[in-house]
């Protein structure tokens, strides 16, 4: 029963807190809040009540308007990929200017919370002093890193200012956290006065003010936000990792660690279960050890680091939200597009895909303060993500880019010049046109020239390939063949008029049967004969070749080239 008093507890204050948000709840949000297998319908009626005191009023959510497109038959399933993803994007009504003003809003505000958590982990300085290291030695470059603006006369001079003044700005934040290090250990280590402690932490809380002052002039950028932000996601994980071990060897042994240790003062004498404890509370001592090892790279306490990773969280949970939001009321955007570069090369759902990562690109770099729509904006990240896919995988051997951008070039002049001569130009007449030498004019058309498939059916029936038509230059004739089968038949005969030991010396030094020729020494070593020895049984085998009787037979196969 005290149970059931707990669950209702936390829910009604779940609901509580959402319902002050936005002064009334919806039956839906109700719904999803009250789990159905705890919650009885006693409890519910409590619930209400409570949420009636409170002010909180439950409405019946108004109904949408209905769709100009004709609702699709629910019954059944939809077994099409594509027809399923259309009717979940039809469900998704388009937004309006100030809709789309809220969400990127949200998204900003949560990027703003989550730069002003950077701020306070204890890593941000080194790190952010690490990539301004990578930035001095050209590693990488300022517009991953940093957001200072400067005025310059060309683009080159700005981003060196703007690398000079992220460089200073590092230098800045290397004193203040030095000062801060050595403050830190006068503290542990010095005998002083209350007068010229508290001075020496007004001046370290000072210095933290100037770190943060000099973090916000660099302007993390949204990336280097979110590596900070991921390495205190992972610390934190880690430690909830070795926490849990921690309780699990707590729970299997039916003893917490300070109770371990206690027992273990008292078990030292009698040596009882001693060894099998003190084994355990080892592996336990381990497992701490290993978290204040992350307490001491963070700078932060376990408590701490936790509360920072949730709050890193909630802020990320929220930006996905508001950035899906916008993704998904655009996404028929990305249809009217791609519908426009089928028969490219790509499928028409490759090109919904390469579209789509486009639009998400698009959010992420939308400014809506500059005053055009979203969807204005998107509509050149969705045609350049589709377009440069097209350009790096439509084709079967990938052409660069800037050399698709002049093979579209070539073909435009090409047609330009059927319509002013009434056929087709030549070469010549395209390099005088586009002013190209006719060197390179020849080598993009032989570029420009896509690959036929050997499996491509030839005839009205199709029932021959192209494959079929192409000779190999590699196959053997089956006149050469033949007189190969013919001589290699010869060879054996001739062979076999010599002695075994002859015979098997020739084989092996002219790999007649393996195509692998051997040497003396190789030969020697399996008869375990000297080289000289199997030199002398192949001249004497040789010889006996020579004869006319022998040599006639094989003369005859080196017209054909055969040896």
């Amino acid at each position: 029963m005290v149970k059931k008093k707990k669950i209702s507890f936390r829910i009604l204050k779940k609901l509580v807190n959402l319902g002050k948000k936005k002064g009334y709840l919806t039956w839906d949000e109700l719904n999803e809040a009250l789990p159905p297998k705890v919650i009885t319908s006693r409890e519910i009626d409590d619930i209400l009540i409570a949420l009636e005191k409170k002010g909180i009023a439950v409405r019946e959510l108004k109904k949408r308007p209905i769709p100009l497109e004709k609702p699709l038959p629910t019954e059944g399933r939809i077994e099409d990929p594509v027809r399923m993803y259309f009717v979940q994007m039809g469900r998704t009504p388009l937004l309006t200017r100030p809709q789309e003003i809220a969400l990127a809003t949200r998204i900003e505000e949560s990027q703003k919370r989550l730069r002003e958590i950077v701020f306070k982990i204890s890593l941000t300085p080194d790190e952010v002093l690490s990539t301004a290291a990578r930035l001095e030695k050209k590693r990488t470059r300022i517009e991953n890193f940093s957001r200072i603006s400067v005025k310059a006369a060309s683009i080159e001079e700005e981003e060196e200012r703007m690398i000079q003044k992220a460089l200073q700005l590092a230098r800045r934040i290397k004193r203040a956290k030095n000062f801060i290090t050595r403050a830190n250990k006068r503290l542990l280590q010095e005998r002083m006065g209350k007068r010229k402690r508290e001075e020496l932490k007004r001046k370290m809380k000072e210095e933290k003010k100037r770190i943060i002052q000099s973090l916000k002039e660099i302007g993390l950028r949204p990336q280097e936000v979110e590596r900070i932000t991921q390495k205190v996601l992972k610390y934190a994980q880690r430690i909830e990792e070795l926490e849990k071990e921690i309780k699990n060897i707590e729970r299997t042994c039916g003893l917490s660690y300070e109770r371990m240790k206690k027992r273990l003062k008292k078990l030292r004498k009698k040596r009882i279960n001693y060894e099998e404890i003190k084994e355990t509370s080892g592996e336990i001592k381990k497992l701490l050890a290993k978290i204040r090892e992350i307490e001491k790279k963070t700078s932060h306490k376990t408590t701490t680091l936790k509360d920072l990773a949730k709050k890193i969280e909630v802020e990320e949970e929220k930006k996905h939200r508001a950035k899906m939001a916008l993704v998904q009321a655009n996404l028929r955007l990305v249809i009217s597009i791609a519908k426009k570069y089928v028969n490219r090369g790509l499928s028409f759902l490759d090109l919904i895909q390469e579209g789509n990562i486009g639009l998400m690109r698009a959010v992420d770099k939308f400014e809506y303060k500059r005053g055009y729509k979203f969807s204005t904006y998107a509509t050149w990240w969705i045609r350049q993500a589709i377009t440069r896919a097209i350009a790096d995988q439509a084709r079967t051997i990938r052409i660069p880019v800037h050399m698709i951008e002049t093979i579209n070039k070539l073909s435009r002049i090409s047609r330009y010049l059927v319509q002013e001569l009434g056929r087709g130009p030549t070469p010549e007449e395209i390099a005088r046109a586009m002013k190209f030498p006719l060197a390179k004019v020849q080598k993009i058309l032989r570029i420009s020239q896509n690959p036929i498939s050997l499996e491509t059916p030839i005839g009205e029936e199709g029932d021959s390939l192209f494959g079929d038509f192409i000779e190999d230059e590699k196959a053997v004739s089956p006149a050469r063949a033949t007189a190969f089968s013919l001589f290699q038949e010869e060879i054996r005969k001739v062979l076999s008029t010599l002695s075994e030991r002859e015979a098997k010396v020739l084989r092996l030094r002219f790999g007649l049967d393996d195509g692998s020729p051997r040497t003396l020494e190789e030969v020697g070593a399996v008869f375990h004969v000297t080289r000289e020895r199997v030199r002398q049984i192949e001249a004497k085998a040789l010889r006996k070749l020579r004869h006319p009787l022998r040599s006639k037979r094989l003369k005859s196969y080196i017209d054909w080239g055969i040896e």
